[in-house]
């Protein structure tokens, strides 16, 4: 049974877009600040850290280790969102709960009993069955290739097109 979207879920999502959003701006901003202040001559613009190249990342990685990757995540999240609509706002917000404590490394999804998942804050989280079942089926088609922060970013980001909220590439 679909999950007919409420006032309150789709304002919920769009606050916690625009937290998201907020707090990417205010740590690039920091980072751009420190940047500024090492540059040669201490003026000029510097290119925001988002957009340099980082030696030994490839933004083009998945395409040759998994190629399907994106596909696998994004008809997962597009079937999961058609049964219940408000998980596109649980995965915003799982996202955002990961990113807050200590950057986006997947750590909120550790099933541990002192990890974050089971930390007052992340009682009511939600979307953690999903992501399972994504990581399952990567595990099956590209063993080992696969992190659970990029699956957890990218079916962040594949939840928040469904739910119709824009998508700002960097």
């Amino acid at each position: 049974m679909r999950t007919t979207p409420s006032a309150i879920t789709m304002a919920a999502l769009s606050a916690a877009v625009l937290l998201l959003a907020a707090l990417s701006s205010w740590a690039a901003a920091a980072n751009d600040g420190q940047q500024a202040g090492q540059a040669a001559g201490g003026g000029g613009y510097v290119q925001p850290a988002y957009h340099q190249p980082v030696d030994g990342l490839d933004p083009g990685y998945y395409q040759h280790s998994c190629p399907d990757m994106e596909g696998i995540v994004q008809r997962a999240v597009k079937k999961a969102v058609a049964a219940d609509y408000s998980l596109a706002a649980a995965l915003i917000r799982l996202f955002f709960h990961d990113f807050a404590v200590g950057g986006t490394d997947a750590s909120v999804l550790i099933d541990a009993p002192a990890s974050e998942k089971y930390a007052n804050a992340s009682k009511t989280l939600r979307g953690f069955e999903l992501i399972e079942s994504i990581k399952t089926e990567l595990e099956r088609r590209c063993p080992k290739a696969v992190s659970c922060a990029d699956i957890l970013a990218a079916a962040t980001r594949d939840a928040s097109t469904e739910a119709s909220l824009l998508f700002f590439p960097t």
